[in-house]
């Protein structure tokens, strides 16, 4: 009914929607906080990968390697 209203469709009006939503949330400190927590949490298992990779074939083992391919 809003998009028939507004003159647009409803895939247009969902996108508005979702727009706004996203622009509330970045500011709701709820939100950030578990942002920050999330981010904590990636890299703390980035961390644990990434020793686990080094205890098995050593500290160059994540690194790049050039010259093949």
């Amino acid at each position: 009914m809003i998009a028939q209203l507004n003159d647009r469709s409803v895939t247009e009006e969902i996108r508005l929607a979702l727009e706004a939503w996203v622009e509330t949330s970045k500011s709701d400190p709820k939100v950030l906080q578990r942002a920050e927590t999330v981010r904590a949490e990636i890299e703390r298992e980035a961390q644990t990968r990434q020793t686990a990779i080094e205890a098995i074939f050593g500290p160059d083992a994540a690194a790049p390697r050039r010259g093949r391919g």
